[in-house]
């Protein structure tokens, strides 16, 4: 018993003595700026190599082991990434430690967005006695390529955000300042997808309008910079404002205020009715009056408008204005009668039911408040009345 022990403690000390004389391996340490990179990102990274046998290292290589989008390389003074397939390395001498800085790892425009497990290598040759033996070494790093990223905005990813916000503020200056005909009530998952849509259009219109953004489609990893999301932010506000200026101009030619005269009136009325010149009837306190057109009021109301006629001598504007006429092109005549100043006369007033037939009711106009039924006429003694005629 007692020499089995004593041979065991012998072997042990012989053992410790051999491992103490036996040179160590080489290692290699890859540092990361962060662990993940988005399309069109460059990130930095820093090798070390640790040389702890008793030869020198020479002709090490590094190599990247990874998918095709991503490239390593170094970067110069101004902070460019130049990839290149392997970066060569200095030779490290027994016993020290290489450390390598100013390298970059480059992701491509178009990227498939996963998580993935690369591959840092490092070719390199042995050198003793005048003898040289390959070896290899190998760091693996997990890096999210394309994901959302941790740039964020209130705690919400900030290219996430660009995908929503952007159209959210666009809808929202619609329903706040745009004409009540838009007003329509969405769902949330309706708002929501449209808001998406909105913003991926508006991502596009300023990656085409403004190239310093540097903006690149590749789904939830584009590249979006705060920059860039404020400037989508401020796209999406201006095209909202620019519309609903526009819808309210539009409507306002079609809407009759306190101050108009008698030919504005006539003018927005022929646009409110769209093309449809049909006589028009309206239905207040079980009453009946007929006229040519019916226009809208700022206040919600309506205002029925009699049959007109211009004036004009004969000659070229007469054919022109009769040749409008026969075409029912009536806010084009009415356009050209402003610009010509001749000013539209009454024909017949608004007219009431009588004796199965009708009369005059006396006035050109008459106003009827948002009570007041509107629909077409159906009789045969108005078929084929024109609002606006030649005389």
């Amino acid at each position: 018993m007692f020499w089995t022990v004593v041979l065991q403690l012998l072997i042990g000390v012989l053992a410790g003595l051999a491992f103490a004389d036996t040179p160590g391996k080489p290692a290699l340490t890859v540092i990361l700026e962060r662990n993940e990179i988005l399309a069109g990102q460059t990130m930095s990274f820093s090798v070390w190599i640790e040389n702890a046998t008793d030869a020198k290292i020479i002709n090490a290589a590094l190599s990247l082991f990874g998918p095709s989008f991503l490239k390593i390389g170094t970067l110069d003074q101004k902070g460019t990434c130049s990839t290149k397939d392997t970066i060569d390395l200095d030779n490290v001498d027994p016993g020290s430690t290489l450390v390598r800085n100013k390298l970059c790892l480059q992701a491509g425009s178009s990227i498939q967005e996963r998580d993935e497990n690369l591959g840092f290598g490092v070719s390199y040759s042995l050198e003793k006695d005048k003898k040289a033996t390959a070896g290899a070494l190998v760091s693996e790093k997990k890096v999210s390529i394309g994901l959302f990223g941790t740039e964020s905005v209130g705690g919400v990813s900030l290219r996430l955000a660009a995908y929503l916000i952007p159209g959210t503020f666009f809808l929202m200056i619609l329903r706040l300042f745009g004409p009540k005909e838009w007003t329509v009530e969405l769902g949330a998952t309706e708002s929501v997808t449209l808001s998406i849509f909105i913003s991926v259009f508006l991502f596009f219109l300023a990656a085409f309008g403004f190239p310093f953004l540097q903006l690149h489609f590749a789904g939830i990893g584009s590249n979006i910079s705060a920059i860039a999301f404020l400037t989508l932010c401020g796209i999406a506000i201006a095209l909202a404002f620019i519309a609903v200026c526009i819808a309210n101009r539009r409507r306002n030619a079609r809407i009759v205020q306190p101050n108009d005269n008698l030919p504005t009136m006539i003018q927005k009325a022929l646009r409110a009715a769209g093309g449809n010149f049909d006589a028009v009837m309206m239905t207040a306190d079980n009453k009946q009056f007929f006229g040519s057109l019916a226009v809208p009021t700022s206040d919600g109301g309506k205002i029925l408008l009699g049959w007109f006629q211009l004036k004009m001598p004969i000659g070229r504007r007469r054919s022109k204005a009769e040749g409008l006429v026969a075409r029912n092109e009536f806010v084009k005549l009415a356009k050209k009668a402003a610009r010509w100043k001749i000013q539209p006369e009454m024909v017949d007033p608004v007219k009431v039911p009588e004796n199965g037939g009708l009369k005059a009711g006396g006035n050109v106009w008459m106003y009827f408040d948002e009570k007041a039924v509107r629909s077409a006429a159906e009789r045969k003694d108005l078929e084929g009345s024109k609002p606006l005629i030649v005389g």
